[in-house]
């Protein structure tokens, strides 16, 4: 103990007088810990700020291109307007006329422009520019596609050269007429001319499909303009012959109403063919004067928004650079600095670490090896005056260790021979647990069986009293049964009573039928037989009746009797099904008591067992202290406390 007290009072004075290892270890890694926190919280924030600048590039370049991207798609648009306002073959407008359904309105009426905004604030301006002639770039369409109709410059032309093809030949017919020329020099079938040709050839059925409103204009003229021709036929015969008269009526009276009719629908077709070009112009019109310079304001804002986010994204850019740079040198700066702490800090604690052990670290792994084989003889060199080291812990410990060993193998020898008394007490003990155990279970059996014997005997007195109760509680329904029964013949007699009254009268009735059928003579004669009959039947009545009248007094009787037995018999069950009762329950409580006595005897039995299991259990205890005694002395042995031994 004197030793173990310097050892402590040694490093109680070198902790108040020095530095701890763990401390200089500790202080070492916290501050490489702090420097490294540093690096990494500035690593994190220049991160941080990087990629934040980078998301703003990138959002920056995503939304120039999709500026140019609208930009595009609306230079599209306006080209697809275009080819369907100039290009005579374009009939339908595919194009989207609703500002906020197309592209970029989704965009500027959605997330997107909000977005936009938000990163890029300058362009708050040329968004809310935009929203005006862009609306009115679509509303261009919108009027485009109502005033616009698919013309055919040359139409108007050819339908005036047609109607004055049809003048020139009727002014031909009329000189022929003023001349009495004897034959008609023009064309006569109305299909081989050249409003025939056109009405019907080929050109007619793409026209049909261009310009129906028109087609339905030359509908109208075939029947007139067929006449026309069949009014010039129709004077060949008098011409022939001389009758210019008739050839004049037909020409005034059909070729000139014809002519009329012809003339009128080709002056509407001309008229609708330059309404038609009218449109087209118009449209043109709203497409030079109004469209294009709408185009061109959004593409203005367009490309300066586009040109704000380019700056901005530049800014970006520059600042990126300048932050990783920044972020860059610092890093480089904690590095070194930790460096060179690092390895002031690694000499400084190898020093404190080697003259804190007192020795080599080898020397201090041997003893520890043999240490670890049980060898305490080995000595350990110290320095001089070295009282605080871990060597000189050891060296310590090694004589605590041969002074604690030696107290132990004496103490191991005592319980040896201490656990081989216990043992042999223990032995005898759990024989004579065991001797009364087996004596305690044989009474316990025994009274096992009385109280079976009892609880069966309970049993069947609860049983016989259940019956007699049973017995005594059908004895008073059966009386009154009997009553009951009593009570009914009764009745039946009374009611036999009537009908031996009723067969009395219907007897007397009959004696009075058969004494005035008797006065009417002859024609009674056959009554009187039936009367006769009836008279027989109610004697034979009324004798049954009084039979029954007999036997029904008799049965009251019986029965008034039996009655009478039942209501004596039923108070004796009674006074049986009590006493059965009290049996039962005497047997009950005699079942009760024998009960205690059994689970008395059980608690001994179980108390026997235990204090047996016990003696068992500190017999095998004792065996088992003994063994490790053995064990310990075993065990002890495995030290060497000195070079002799």
């Amino acid at each position: 103990m004197s030793k173990t007290g310097k050892t402590q009072k040694n490093g109680a004075s070198w902790s108040g007088g020095s530095m701890r290892l763990r401390t200089k270890i500790l202080l070492g890694f916290g501050t490489l810990l702090v420097l490294m926190i540093l690096s990494a919280g500035w690593s994190y924030l220049g991160l941080s700020s990087i990629l934040g600048l980078s998301d703003k590039v990138v959002e920056a370049d995503n939304l120039r291109t999709d500026l140019a991207q609208r930009e595009i798609d609306h230079l599209n648009w306006a080209s697809t307007l275009s080819r369907y306002v100039f290009n005579d073959d374009s009939d339908k407008l595919d194009l989207q006329l609703d500002p906020r359904q197309c592209a970029f309105g989704r965009w500027y009426y959605g997330e997107g422009r909000k977005k936009a905004e938000a990163l890029f604030p300058s362009i708050k301006p040329l968004l809310a520019s935009i929203e005006a002639p862009h609306a009115a770039l679509h509303e261009t369409a919108s009027s485009i596609r109502d005033t616009y109709q698919p013309a055919d410059p040359q139409l108007s032309e050819r339908a005036q050269e047609l109607e004055l093809g049809h003048i020139e030949w009727a002014s031909e017919v009329q000189s022929a007429l003023i001349t009495q020329a004897r034959q008609l020099d023009v064309q006569l079938d109305h299909t081989q001319c050249a409003l025939g040709k056109f009405l019907y050839g080929p050109q007619r059925a793409a026209f049909h499909t261009a310009h129906p409103d028109i087609d339905a204009v030359f509908t109208s003229i075939e029947d007139p303009h067929q006449r026309l021709h069949e009014s010039a036929a129709s004077m060949q015969r008098p011409l022939l012959i001389g009758d210019f008269d008739s050839a004049k009526q037909i020409f005034n009276d059909d070729t000139l109403p014809s002519l009329a009719k012809v003339r009128a629908g080709l002056d509407q077709v001309q008229s609708m063919a330059g309404a038609q070009v009218a449109g087209t112009r118009a449209a043109r019109d709203i497409y030079n004067n109004a469209t294009l310079p709408e185009l061109r304001k959004v593409q203005k804002d367009l490309s300066e928004m586009a040109e704000i986010v380019n700056s901005d994204s530049k800014q970006y850019q520059t600042k990126l650079v300048a932050d990783g740079q920044t972020t860059q040198g610092v890093q480089v700066g904690v590095t070194i600095v930790s460096v060179l702490v690092a390895a002031v800090l690694a000499l400084g604690i190898t020093a404190s670490i080697l003259k804190q052990l007192g020795g080599e670290p080898a020397d201090l792994k041997l003893l520890a090896q043999r240490l670890g084989r049980g060898d305490l003889s080995q000595a350990l060199k110290l320095k001089s005056g070295d009282s605080s080291s871990l060597a000189a812990g050891m060296a310590s410990m090694v004589e605590e260790l041969k002074t604690i060993v030696g107290e132990v193998r004496s103490g191991a020898d005592s319980l040896s021979s201490a656990s081989s008394q216990v043992s042999s007490t223990a032995q005898s003990l759990s024989q004579g647990a065991t001797e009364q155990a087996a004596s305690v279970e044989e009474t316990s059996a025994g009274i096992e069986q009385l109280n079976a014997s009892v609880g069966q005997n309970s049993d069947n007195a609860r049983r016989t009293d259940e019956m007699a109760r049973t017995a005594a509680e059908e004895a008073r329904q059966g009386g009154d049964a009997v009553n009951r029964t009593v009570a009914a013949m009764k009745d039946i007699a009374s009611k036999i009573g009537m009908i031996e009254e009723i067969a009395y009268k219907t007897n007397l009735l009959a004696l009075n039928a058969a004494i005035e059928a008797a006065r009417a003579g002859q024609h009674g004669k056959g009554f009187t037989v039936v009367a006769a009959e009836v008279r027989k039947l109610a004697e034979s009545s009324g004798e049954t009746a009084r039979e029954i009248n007999d036997l029904a007094g008799s049965s009251v009787q019986i029965a008034e009797d039996a009655g009478k037995l039942l209501e004596a018999t039923v108070p004796k069950i009674v006074q049986t099904a009590e006493l059965i009762g009290e049996i039962a329950s005497a047997s009950r409580e005699q079942a009760g008591g024998v009960r205690q006595i059994n689970e008395a005897m059980s608690q001994l039995d179980q108390a026997t067992q235990q204090n047996a299991a016990a003696s068992e259990e500190l017999a095998a205890t004792s065996e088992e202290l003994s063994a490790q005694a053995q064990q310990l002395q075993e065990s002890m042995s495995f030290f060497t406390l000195s070079k002799n031994a």
